[in-house]
């Protein structure tokens, strides 16, 4: 009979084993602390990564194992205790389902503002520039030569200007995103990055084709995120981005060969140090995906994620 202090014991084992012994207990051995013990699980296996189809399914198997040992009569009782543990483990993921669901309207709203923002710096203040190229043509044709100098001096710096306003507004939404799509979009991102920090970036594979704008969205955030941080912190001399369609679902990484760091525990990655770890999270989160990041000091940095895409 397998009792609750063995279930906390159990640390040592895999999840899927540590949940087959939980279940063990709840039915062998019931437990007032049974059902907090399964919520505990359910927090570390979200913070883990790992799927509620992946606890369900263990679930059913070890579930379909107790009930083979069991007489009949005693099924029932069983399956209904087993069913508690199962509710208890899964009430995590049914709460960062609604907090998923909520940022992912967030992300929607934030993204239709940071659309209309490159909109504004791109086209309104490109009208605005141009009125003011006007202007600065007609006062030239009433003034000396000097004076003409100055003003095209002036004008210099209005097209300086005029350059970064619209390298700022294709940072914050570049039109190619919604144009031509993710692969576009991220070797845009890939030439920009090289040629400001001399970091030799280069995007390989395809997508199969379009994705919904909110899965372009959040991998091509991702991959920003990603390759731009590994450009100002990392100092490596090559950044790879990758993206391979198998069926259902889309994969990718960002990889470099920088000076890699220790990789903190999911749990941490709310801290100061790892907020564009939890940001990236988030963002695959709320389109069904998942990010695992490898890193070792000295030895580069791997950021991998995986979506579906039908």
């Amino acid at each position: 009979m397998i009792s609750l202090p063995a279930v906390e014991a159990a640390a040592g084992l895999s999840a899927q084993d540590r949940y087959a012994t939980l279940l063990r207990a709840s039915v062998e051995a019931p437990d007032p602390g049974m059902c907090a013990a399964a919520e505990a699980f359910g927090h570390e296996a979200l913070g883990a990564g790992v799927a509620l189809a992946d606890v369900v399914a263990w679930h059913r198997d070890s579930l379909a194992i107790f009930i083979a040992e069991l007489p009949a009569d005693r099924v029932s009782g069983v399956t209904l205790a087993a069913h508690d543990i199962l509710a208890a483990a899964l009430g995590p993921f049914d709460e960062e389902h609604r907090g998923v669901a909520a940022l992912r309207h967030l992300d929607r709203r934030l993204e239709e503002k940071i659309k209309r923002l490159a909109h504004a710096l791109q086209d309104d203040t490109g009208q605005l520039l141009a009125s003011v190229y006007l202007n600065i043509a007609e006062i030239a044709a009433d003034l000396p030569h000097r004076g003409r100098l100055r003003l095209e001096e002036l004008r210099a710096l209005l097209d300086q200007v005029d350059d970064e306003l619209r390298r700022t507004a294709q940072e914050l939404r570049p039109t190619v995103l919604d144009d031509l799509g993710l692969v576009a979009a991220s070797e845009f991102l890939a030439e920009n990055i090289s040629r400001r920090a001399g970091v030799r970036v280069a995007v390989h594979g395809a997508t199969g084709g379009r994705l919904p704008a909110d899965v372009e969205t959040a991998l091509y955030r991702v991959v920003q995120e990603a390759v731009t941080n590994a450009a100002r912190h990392a100092r490596p001399e090559h950044v790879s981005v990758t993206f391979e369609r198998d069926g259902r679902r889309l994969r990718g990484s960002v990889r470099d060969d920088g000076a890699g760091f220790e990789v903190p525990s999911p749990s941490a990655w709310g801290n100061k140090r790892a907020v564009g770890l939890m940001g990236m999270r988030q963002r695959l989160l709320a389109i069904g995906g998942k990010l695992s990041v490898s890193s070792t000091p000295g030895s580069g940095t791997s950021i991998e994620f995986e979506v579906p895409v039908e």
